[in-house]
């Protein structure tokens, strides 16, 4: 059971059926599901493109954490295209378009830093507004950090919990309640998601291993 206060690794939990996420109901939008990927996004993103529609689905990529978002977003279009979706519109990095219906969204990996400094408040507000109406909201590594109300932002690269060394910033609020990490096995990062729950009263933790999935919907988690 994922609860305030205790960190689960999806990357020792596959397998699992759902799990309940408890003590903060308006975490999840009744309708909506989040969709996050512990990064290197591969298998996973069969399920995500899956729930999304499949070859009905309208996916909206949001490249902004790439530090060349233009081919991050050309990559992705390949690879939901390579698994059956037919439309595929992506958000470009620093516009200030509104946000389409669409069935799902999908936000890159790279610096989730540079993802809440380039997307737009009003985005961010259409953002929830999609996710609330029943759209799946996805991302991975970079993309997944980000859904907290309060996000890991960097830094205990050595793995090591020292003052001052992790860097928390406001996240995009999708997941209130809860922190996440990414690469969590790969990079040693277990410390660190653990540091950032004790620097944030009340949260539950949530650490992804490199392409591996929660999928979060009504209240239940699901891992891929």
């Amino acid at each position: 059971m994922l609860v305030p206060g205790h960190a689960i690794s999806a990357a020792e939990s596959v397998g699992d059926s759902a799990k309940d996420i408890a003590g903060k109901p308006a975490a999840i939008p009744c309708k909506g599901r989040l969709f996050i990927i512990g990064g290197a996004a591969d298998s996973s993103l069969k399920r995500f493109a899956e729930i999304a529609g499949g070859p009905n689905a309208t996916i909206l990529i949001i490249p902004h954490s790439s530090a060349n978002p233009k081919a991050s977003a050309i990559d992705m279009i390949k690879t939901l295209k390579g698994l059956g979706v037919k439309k595929v519109e992506v958000l470009v990095a620093g516009s200030d378009r509104a946000l389409p219906e669409c069935t799902g969204v999908y936000m890159t990996g790279g610096d989730q830093n540079r993802l809440l400094k380039l997307i737009k408040p009003a985005q961010v507000a259409q953002l929830k507004q999609l996710l609330q109406n029943g759209c799946v909201v996805g991302g991975s590594s970079a993309g997944a950090a980000a859904v907290p109300l309060r996000m890991i932002g960097g830094g205990m690269g050595d793995g090591q919990p020292k003052a001052g060394s992790l860097l928390l910033a406001d996240g995009l609020g999708l997941l209130p309640g809860y922190m996440v990490d990414t690469h969590v096995n790969p990079r040693g990062r277990q410390d660190r998601l653990m540091a950032g729950m004790a620097m944030v009263e009340g949260v539950g933790g949530i650490g992804l291993d490199e392409d591996t999935a929660v999928e979060i919907f009504q209240g239940h988690a699901t891992v891929y």
